[in-house]
């Protein structure tokens, strides 16, 4: 039970600092949404394509890459749906 009870503790805690650094962030997840569905994100990968962004080692475009971004906010959204079958079960467990 010892043993139960502090690997309990230590992820608890681990799992109260995560939600911490998510709602953190939840502007930004927002803001990275809208600029996908936006489609300012299109405009800016084109002219990337086009070369009329300055250099990379002056302007870091991780998130023009082609997967980057969608696959990113899929991750958001299986989380979300994993924490909702979490807080579905009797008690969240």
């Amino acid at each position: 039970m010892e043993d139960d009870f502090n690997q309990v503790c230590e992820v608890v805690h681990s799992l109260d600092r995560a939600l911490s650094d998510y709602e953190a962030v939840r502007c930004r997840i927002s803001r990275l949404t809208e600029y996908q569905e936006s489609g300012q994100w299109l405009k800016d990968f084109q002219a990337d394509e086009r070369g009329e962004l300055p250099p990379y080692s002056e302007l870091k475009r991780g998130v023009l890459s082609e997967d980057a971004l969608d696959n990113l906010l899929r991750e958001v959204s299986d989380l979300h749906a994993r924490m909702q079958a979490l807080l579905g079960k009797p008690d969240g467990l």
